[in-house]
């Protein structure tokens, strides 16, 4: 059985909580290389599995966020959504945090 909620508390690796509309640093790809990405958080859903007696037994997120791309030849442009898996490899950060140029970018996103 599998209970599905969007008000469980998640953490980030800070013990913070990730919330919709929090800002974000988490880990991403780049030309095969590890990269910090900032982003923005617009959802969070968090899936139970329960066993037979109600127990949980295994919790899946998934954090669905757009973050913005960094590029030599184009510069700064907001990715396609996508799910963080891994509230631990997350940091939420304050506004004041995200460069404005960024700010930019994700303010309006929703």
């Amino acid at each position: 059985m599998t209970r599905t909620s969007t008000v469980v508390p998640t953490y980030d690796k800070l013990g913070r909580q990730i919330k919709q509309d929090s800002y974000i640093v988490y880990a991403s790809t780049y030309c095969d290389s590890s990269a910090l990405k900032i982003g923005k958080v617009i959802k969070v859903l968090v899936k139970e599995r329960l066993d037979i007696n109600g127990q949980i037994i295994f919790t899946e997120y998934c954090i669905t966020v757009i973050g913005v791309d960094e590029h030599s030849s184009f510069g700064l442009r907001l990715s396609r959504k996508g799910t963080l898996q891994f509230p631990d490899r997350i940091i939420v950060i304050d506004e004041v945090q995200v460069p404005e140029e960024y700010l930019k970018l994700l303010r309006d996103i929703k």
